[in-house]
């Protein structure tokens, strides 16, 4: 029996790796898949800039022309400028149509993931200080009430000098999982904050590949597009699998806790959800989608008695949903810190809008002399934001909860992106990893799509700031609206396209 067993493991084996190599020649063949693995191989190879490569890299035993040169710094902008660009239009090119080429788009997002293994972290410093995090749990600090700054060593030091001082504005989960990384990687600081993070990423974005195509079939999308929106989207590419970012885990779960919702795994998927909130807190409004497709609402009796039975629905995920978060975090020890930590990431000026509006309207007072009210001033457009984020959810789930919950999820999310007091250009992913998923028009396609080309170009000026090349990026909005606007045309043409995820037939031959 064990020689059978093992005989019909081998099979299975050969014949998996048999129909890997042929999907590998199948993308190779497009060549707008090798355009973008050339591209992601010029932006890793721009990472290695002082920005990026901290001094226990074991790259400048081998590359010590880094340094500081101008030169390299100059000549590593154009690589990545160009190719992002290039990254961004392959992309476009591989959307799922009629006509166009159908690789599988998960083997085309592993090659274009290769180049950025083992090199520095892409767009972001972040991954260091998620590995600071680990390493101070394994000594038993809790980064809740201390900065990775206060621990001396090559981990702190790691760490971009604006987060060595701040305690941890992440969920006690993501930190337990820096901790496994940083064993597992025998609690070296470098590769640990690299590869190890990046491999906790790709893990991440496995689970959304492997949830999404059943839940694209489950709300009548085409598998391919949805992949193609939320996996092989160029802000997941370069900041999950290059930057390392924990949203892939978060979004991750997301999508796992809605594919068993789908399944009837109510308790499960509620679970799902609180680990996703014990990542990062915007996660928990997905308790809403998996108790109205758990648990649907009926469809007798009248609209007031069916929005009563969807509250009741709501407030049993709910309640289950923070139950499990509350026992995550006791489960970890690290208390409460948390809460404080929400606090951190607007420390930083970032393109938030009611931020944005906050420091204009700080800097026009400063002009005028009123310096405690431009202090203020920014405080209260910040608590604004939040007030009308809240106020913006609760009209979205009386809106659209009880219909289209995908949609109120979708929405809820982006409206928490916006409206939060830090944006980062990987946020927006939050969004469109379940935009395929929804009934949006094409307008709102639209707007998704030019947000992806946006949020790559926001990622190419904090790499410009970082790198004393500011003015390149200025003057790369050009390139960058000219590559939105024109692939906005070719794509999303005004007629004769289908809704988000909706399957395009193919006539039949």
């Amino acid at each position: 029996m064990l020689q059978a067993a093992g005989s019909l493991w081998l099979t299975r084996v050969r014949a998996f790796w048999a129909g890997l190599v042929t999907e590998v020649a199948r993308a190779w063949a497009v060549a707008a898949v090798r355009r973008g693995l050339l591209a992601t191989a010029m932006i890793s190879i721009g990472a290695f800039t002082p920005a990026f490569t901290p001094a226990n890299s074991p790259w400048l035993a081998y590359l010590p022309w880094l340094g500081e040169s101008q030169t390299w710094k100059l000549i590593a902008t154009v690589l990545t400028l160009v190719g992002t660009l290039m990254l961004v239009d392959a992309w476009f090119q591989l959307r799922p149509r009629v006509h166009g080429p159908r690789p599988d788009l998960r083997v085309v997002v592993a090659l274009w993931a290769l180049p950025m293994l083992l090199g520095p972290p892409i767009f972001s410093q972040d991954s260091y200080a998620y590995a600071a995090e680990g390493w101070m749990l394994h000594n038993g600090e809790n980064p809740y009430e201390m900065g990775v700054g206060m621990m001396p060593g090559p981990f702190g030091e790691q760490a971009v000098l604006v987060w060595r001082y701040t305690i941890a504005p992440y969920g006690p989960l993501s930190l337990q999982l820096s901790e496994f990384v940083v064993g597992l990687f025998n609690f070296n600081p470098y590769w640990s904050s690299t590869l190890g993070m990046r491999l906790l990423s790709i893990a991440g974005m496995a689970l959304i590949a492997g949830c999404l195509p059943a839940l694209a079939r489950r709300f009548g999308a085409d598998p391919a597009t949805a992949i193609w929106f939320a996996v092989a989207n160029p802000l997941a590419v370069t900041h999950f699998i290059g930057g390392a970012h924990n949203d892939a885990w978060m979004l991750g779960l997301v999508v796992l806790a809605l594919w068993l919702a789908t399944r009837g795994r109510f308790l499960l998927a509620c679970v799902a959800v609180a680990a996703a909130t014990a990542i990062k807190l915007p996660a928990i409004v997905v308790a809403v989608p998996v108790a109205l497709i758990a648990l649907p609402v009926s469809k007798r009796g009248t609209r007031w008695q069916r929005e009563f039975q969807m509250i009741v629905h709501v407030s049993i995920a709910s309640t289950l949903t923070v139950l499990a978060f509350v026992a995550i975090s006791l489960a970890t020890g690290l208390g409460w810190g948390w809460i404080e930590g929400l606090n951190v990431p607007g420390i930083v000026v970032t393109m938030a809008p009611w931020v944005l509006l906050g420091e204009v309207a700080r800097i026009g007072l400063y002009e005028l002399g009123l310096y405690d009210a431009g202090r203020r001033a920014v405080r209260i457009f910040r608590q604004t934001g939040m007030v009308a984020t809240v106020v913006g959810i609760l009209w979205l789930f009386h809106r659209w909860a009880l219909r289209r919950p995908m949609d109120f999820v979708t929405a809820a999310i982006a409206a928490i992106t916006v409206g939060g007091p830090a944006l980062h250009p990987w946020y927006f992913t939050w969004a469109s990893t379940l935009l395929p998923l929804t009934n949006a028009s094409l307008l709102v396609r639209r707007i998704g799509a030019f947000t992806v080309t946006i949020g790559m170009y926001a990622s190419i000026i904090v790499y410009c700031f970082l790198n004393d090349t500011l003015l390149l990026g200025i003057i790369a909005v050009v390139p960058f609206l000219w590559l939105g606007w024109i692939n906005d045309r070719i794509h999303f043409p005004a007629r004769g396209v289908p809704r988000p995820g909706r399957p395009e037939l193919v006539p039949a031959h």
